[in-house]
């Protein structure tokens, strides 16, 4: 079916009558795709012509891969291979707008985990909260604009850490957005597949 064919047919995931299977997961804290930041590529013109909503998407939609995806044994290096090949720009502008699109207490339990992640890596918090600002290092008290600054040093300087905390808080990934959670996803289709060909 040509692209131009199918362009009438297009409607976005909020409108699918079937629903989004994101609305169907339990306990996963996954927002469907009508709430994702960067939208529906079904939705946009141009570049994503012809592209069908992520309900219709045979594959689903990568926060539901994402949910599953964190599980596998892989997963915190594919996502430290991917989180250390991004743009800084590029990841601190997607951590601000996942951090604040998280509620407080997320927020809070987000940048304990990470914060436990970096001092099991030996990084001294305090000797830090000068390079990010002079902000709290305190999680009660960093709020998303120093979360935010937190995981853009530490995806500079210790991508593991970051990827240890994505892994334990499924729902601060999918806010990071479709584009990043399927870049962890290729990441870790592509170990699965090199370990098969092994």
């Amino acid at each position: 079916m040509m692209a131009q064919d199918f362009q009438p047919e297009i409607r976005p995931a909020s409108e699918d009558p079937l629903g989004d299977p994101a609305d169907q997961e339990q306990d996963q804290n996954i927002a469907p795709a009508s709430q994702d930041p960067y939208g529906d590529p079904a939705d946009q013109q141009g570049e994503y012509q012809g592209a069908q909503p992520a309900s219709m998407d045979a594959y689903g939609d990568p926060a539901d891969q994402a949910a599953q995806a964190v599980n596998h044994p892989a997963f915190a290096d594919a996502a430290e291979e991917h989180f250390s090949q991004m743009p800084p720009e590029q990841f601190q502008q997607s951590a601000q707008q996942a951090a604040y699109q998280m509620p407080p207490q997320q927020q809070q339990s987000l940048a304990s985990t990470l914060m436990g992640a970096l001092q099991g890596r030996g990084v001294n918090m305090g000797q830090i909260a000068s390079q990010l600002g002079g902000g709290s290092v305190d999680p009660q008290r960093m709020g998303p604009q120093g979360l935010g600054s937190l995981l853009g040093w530490a995806q500079q300087n210790h991508p593991g850490a970051v990827a240890e905390a994505a892994q334990s808080h499924p729902s601060f990934l999918q806010n990071l957005g479709g584009p990043i959670v399927g870049g962890i996803l290729d990441k870790l289709a592509g170990r699965f597949m090199g370990q098969r060909a092994a």
